[in-house]
């Protein structure tokens, strides 16, 4: 193979592995973006600088959510 056919050749296979890559992701992840503002929350923009995973941090903090809203829903709906 001559030098351009391997070049051309690396390039398909680099793209089919990044489209792969690309569909995985789309099936089994949901990516969640936000904004914040440096002026309103700069508070928070600092904390999030400063902590080891904000993934980590959004989970716990959701998953506590979650179950206190549950908790208050299934109190309201015992009432």
């Amino acid at each position: 193979m001559r030098k351009r056919e391997i070049e051309a050749l690396k390039k398909k296979q680099m793209r089919a592995r990044l489209d792969y890559n690309n569909d995985f992701n789309r099936e089994h992840y949901k990516q969640v973006n936000f904004r914040l503002s440096y002026e309103k929350e700069a508070d928070i923009i600092d904390f999030l600088q400063n902590v080891d995973s904000n993934k980590d941090l959004f989970v716990t903090l959701i998953r506590k959510e979650i179950k206190r809203v549950n908790r208050r829903r299934k109190k309201e709906s015992a009432e």
